[in-house]
């Protein structure tokens, strides 16, 4: 072989070399795992152990509307170190803590709940659910239980007032204790302040007999609400009552709602008016609002009823809106205006 083939030969065995030597560099270590902490760590053969010294709670008999707390010991008795991962509850009205999450071999701890009771008498029961490293207790339920009970009496319990009779009718309110426990009326407040009533806070007895005062001209304004009164009992801090009105009209149905509306679609709905305490009375004019209910007939039916039929037409959308609304406006030769409010929900298309 001549010189120049030999050298040719050579240089070609050279960068062949050097190509396959690049190609088969090691590749890049992948990178590492995040590391774990030493007290998350589970080690072979060595797992960790949750024992509760209860799962169940029970506070027995507790008073409406009252606070409650408790705790779950726990202990690990195995040989690895345990991790409370996350703990659920029910509902709002049971929180929690927890000191920490992670616990050696032997270490114990508490899981500390509280409890926010019903003002509704009846039995309870809420659940919280503890997730942990524990191979053989990864999730772990806990129950708290209670019988709520009334500590004390309230009669009556709902008051319906009529606004045509002396004081409207209102009934004295007897609150007594049922566990035998004095107590004092510190409050007494009513929704839009329509029912009010002397009392002593100083006082203090097992038994309370209040006589509620009635501003008419504020009950006029309030349909519904509660009576709310305030009392030092150790296991009941509030007495509610609920309160209604008789008003002197009733609307039927008190608001419309039109579904799947189209843009210049009509339907027609009757609106009636009624009057609670069967006095006689005269409209003076019934108008819609914004002009998208239009009043198509009216009479009176007899019976202090007075009965209105409508055409609800649904206007052109505004943008991206998918409601408009409107109010059917009645005024009374009376002076009294009354309102029955429409809603209309275009359709998706």
């Amino acid at each position: 072989m001549c010189k120049k083939c030999l050298s040719t030969v050579l240089m070609s065995v050279f960068i062949a070399a050097v190509f396959i030597s690049g190609c088969t560099q090691p590749a890049e270590k992948p990178a590492a795992d995040k590391p774990v902490e030493e007290s998350q760590k589970q080690v072979p053969g060595k797992p960790p152990r949750i024992e509760f010294e209860t799962r169940v709670h029970d506070f027995g008999s507790i008073g409406p509307g009252t606070r409650n707390t408790c705790g779950f010991n726990f202990k690990n008795t195995g040989q690895g170190n345990l991790h409370i991962k996350r703990v659920t509850k029910t509902c709002g009205c049971t929180p929690f803590s927890l000191e920490k999450k992670n616990y050696a071999p032997g270490e114990s701890g508490t899981l500390k709940v509280s409890y926010h009771a019903s003002s509704r008498p009846g039995n309870a029961q809420k659940r919280l659910t503890m997730y942990t490293n524990d191979p053989d207790n990864e999730r772990v339920r806990l129950t708290i239980k209670a019988k709520i009970v009334r500590k004390v009496s309230c009669k009556p319990e709902r008051i319906t007032l009529s606004l045509r009779k002396e004081n409207v009718d209102c009934p004295d309110i007897t609150l007594k204790s049922l566990d035998g426990e004095p107590f004092s009326v510190k409050s007494f407040q009513a929704t839009g302040g329509a029912v009010t009533a002397d009392i002593d806070p100083q006082k203090e007895g097992k038994q309370f007999v209040i006589t509620p005062k009635v501003d008419v001209e504020k009950l006029s304004r309030v349909s519904s609400g509660t009576i709310e009164i305030g009392i030092t009992h150790p296991e009941l801090k509030e007495v509610k009552i609920f309160l209604d009105t008789v008003k002197e009209f009733k609307l039927n149905p008190p608001r419309i709602v039109y579904l799947k509306a189209e843009p210049g679609k009509t339907i027609n709905r009757k609106v009636w008016v009624l009057n609670n305490y069967d006095e006689s009375f005269e409209v003076e004019s019934v108008s819609g609002e914004k002009g998208i209910m239009k009043v198509v007939g009216q009479k009176d039916i007899g019976n202090n009823r007075y009965e209105i039929s409508v055409d609800i037409t649904a206007p052109e959308k505004e943008g991206t809106s998918r409601i408009f609304r409107d109010t059917l406006i009645i005024k009374l030769k009376s002076g009294k205006v009354l309102e029955v409010p429409c809603t209309g929900f275009y359709s998706a298309n």
